[in-house]
């Protein structure tokens, strides 16, 4: 796409001042990312699956930021017409605010309290549109299971061994409670003097300890191990112990679950050494609760 040819549209849908520059910063798997910048502001302009995940995205943002005692997730902003997006192309856009994000260690204390935010507010949020598990752990494995059953190459678990583990977990995580963001690693997360959250693609209704395993996993460096580890999440434990008390059988059931799910969607994926990745912080992290 070159939006090049349509910067006049987005002046127009969103009364901005004139667009010096645009740049794409981000192409994932399923969105385009772009900076925008103009004589006064920056935008970001994030492309969306459809029409529904724009409008869906846009009341979420509204709600979190009007619940929270701060703004916790970017400004989505609606074009002059009250509309949530805006399509160019058969293509569905947000225009956010930008936020500069800065590389440094954020506090312990500030992820969990942000999470805290979070959970609150998505408590109270109500929606009638339907938001599917697009990494469904038993849909996953069901589509990978006899591949991995006939695989040689890398020494994955035995396929019955792993079917067991798996059904177990699901059972034991089956537990629908409220929204969740559903992808609350740090690469979802911005840092400018506090912490926000990016990216609801994933959002759907579940148990928040899923949110609660992403961000704890995803700070613990991969070269841990497990006495390090289990340092990390006693720290972990001890600060979030400071709000409320934690489940941390539940926890652990969902910590597993992230690393098993990363590890079938990536040997779907036909990634493989990161599929063993996963399975060997799988095992790091059950040893670190030993």
């Amino acid at each position: 796409m070159h939006l090049y040819e349509h910067l006049q549209e987005i002046e127009y849908q969103y009364t901005l001042d004139k667009i010096e520059s645009i740049e794409q910063i981000h192409q994932g798997q399923t969105s385009l990312t772009y900076k925008i910048n103009t004589l006064s502001d920056c935008f970001i302009l994030r492309s969306l699956k459809s029409i529904s995940d724009a409008d869906f995205e846009f009341i979420l943002h509204q709600h979190l930021n009007a619940n929270c005692s701060r703004k916790i997730v970017p400004i989505i902003h609606p074009t002059y017409e009250g509309n949530s997006y805006i399509q160019l192309e058969e293509q569905v856009f947000h225009l956010q605010s930008y936020i500069a994000s800065t590389k440094c260690e954020v506090q312990m204390e500030e992820w969990i309290n942000v999470y805290f935010k979070l959970r609150n507010a998505m408590r109270f949020f109500e929606s009638n549109h339907v938001r599917t598990d697009r990494f469904n752990t038993l849909v996953t494995w069901e589509a990978i299971k006899e591949k991995w059953s006939l695989d040689n190459r890398y020494r994955f678990p035995p396929v019955l061994e792993m079917e067991k583990k798996i059904k177990e977990l699901v059972n034991r995580t089956s537990i629908e409670k409220q929204w969740i963001h559903a992808d609350l690693g740090i690469w979802n997360t911005l840092f400018n003097k506090e912490l926000f959250i990016i990216d609801f693609g994933e959002a759907r209704i579940g148990h928040p300890y899923f949110d609660l395993a992403a961000i704890l996993t995803s700070n613990v460096p991969a070269h841990y191990n497990a006495n390090e580890i289990r340092h990390y999440i006693n720290r972990f434990i001890s600060c979030y112990s400071k709000i409320e008390s934690i489940n941390l059988s539940l926890l652990k059931d969902f910590i597993s679950l992230w690393f098993i799910r990363g590890a079938l969607t990536a040997y779907k994926q036909k990634a493989f050494g990161t599929a063993l990745y996963f399975l060997n912080m799988f095992n790091k992290f059950n040893r670190s609760f030993t």
